[in-house]
């Protein structure tokens, strides 16, 4: 077993590893998606060979400074509850602590059920090797950290429930990340009900995944943002009133989903005759379904 470099538990009734689990000093993977351990020893974190690890516990051991350092891929579901005592406070910035630490740390995903449990402290990396970096969970004082402090090597962002304030401007932030390729911004990603985004924004974006409530008053988009956007997905969209006036600037469309779609909405995109055609005449495929199930897909060319 010393010599065992992959560990999967994945979708198992695994609930609690033993502290021997140190002792796996070849260990390179250890994967518990789907696994919902009670208990994680800190040991884990002394398996300095460790590269990818997926866990999802409701007790996590927070590693301490100066351990583990080889990690490429940090997965964390976190299912206890973190609260605003010196104990859970002092966890939170040694996690913080620790992931900046992480030098060739290229995906790094976040679950909490917590109010203001994900430090901003987490997201001050400057390091280019971070790629993916996904969020879910509220985000301590609501805001992101300064876009000089923000990670710029990241190409692909996902946030859900992190509750930004939307007069802390968050998409000011995000549309400066010059290498930035896909965005998802899920359900309460932040509390506005209106996005814009200015010009030369989101420059690399090529895939956007937005939560239709984010854009449920209204959606800009000057000229020269979002300019190489291919691939668009609106999800739950059964409290849209029309389709986005945003789609019309939106030139690099190739393909549209509108999920959870109500059929009079539909209706609007229906071929050359629907009110709200002429908005996503230039998009090549259209499709719509409604609780996930595809129920139309409209095949468009216009060229």
């Amino acid at each position: 077993m010393k010599r065992l470099k992959y560990l999967g538990l994945r979708d198992t009734d695994v609930e609690k590893l033993p502290s021997s689990i140190q002792n796996l000093v070849l260990l390179e993977t250890l994967d518990a998606r789907g696994t919902f351990l009670k208990k994680v020893p800190a040991g884990i974190w002394k398996i300095r060979t460790l590269n990818h690890v997926f866990i999802r516990s409701s007790s996590l051991s927070i590693p301490a400074s100066g351990t583990t350092s080889s990690l490429q891929t940090l997965w964390l579901h976190y299912g206890g509850v973190w609260h605003d005592t010196k104990r859970d406070l002092k966890k939170r910035d040694l996690l913080s602590q620790f992931v900046k630490e992480q030098a060739h740390l290229s995906y790094f995903k976040l679950t909490t059920h917590s109010d203001a449990s994900i430090h901003t402290e987490l997201l001050n990396k400057k390091s280019d090797d971070l790629r993916v970096l996904k969020l879910r969970g509220a985000i301590k004082e609501n805001q992101l950290p300064d876009q000089s402090l923000f990670p710029q090597g990241i190409q692909e962002l996902s946030l859900e429930f992190t509750h930004l304030k939307i007069d802390s401007n968050p998409i000011a932030t995000l549309e400066k990340l010059r290498r930035l390729v896909t965005l998802k911004l899920g359900f309460m990603a932040f509390e506005g009900k209106s996005m814009h985004c200015s010009n030369n924004g989101f420059h690399e974006l090529l895939h956007l995944q937005i939560h239709a409530s984010l854009i449920s008053e209204g959606w800009t988009v000057e000229n020269g943002a979002m300019n190489k956007v291919e691939f668009l997905n609106i999800t739950h969209c059964f409290d849209m009133k029309k389709i986005p006036d945003a789609l019309r600037n939106l030139n690099g469309l190739k393909e549209v989903r509108f999920q959870w779609i109500r059929q009079e909405i539909k209706m609007r995109l229906k071929n050359k005759e629907g009110e709200d055609w002429e908005k996503i005449k230039h998009v090549y495929i259209l499709k719509t379904s409604y609780a996930y199930f595809l129920l139309h897909s409209l095949l468009v060319q216009t060229h």
